[in-house]
């Protein structure tokens, strides 16, 4: 797969977007399912579905 990114564009994006982003290249998880809907997550929740870095095993510079 070949993805072309706007850094600059990207730099701007919340959370959110950058979750709705990875889904359509990459299968949800149901903690970033939760996160989209808005759906009550505690701290650890909220802290893994908004560094995606771990649904990868990479480690994202949005960390």
């Amino acid at each position: 797969m070949v993805i072309k990114v706007d850094a600059d564009k990207a730099k701007k994006w919340s959370d959110k977007e950058v979750l709705i982003q990875w889904h359509k290249g990459f299968k949800d998880t149901l903690l970033t399912h939760k996160y989209q809907k808005e759906e009550d997550l505690n701290s650890f929740e909220q802290n893994m579905a908004t560094h995606p870095s771990w649904l990868n095993g990479k480690h994202s510079t949005r960390c």
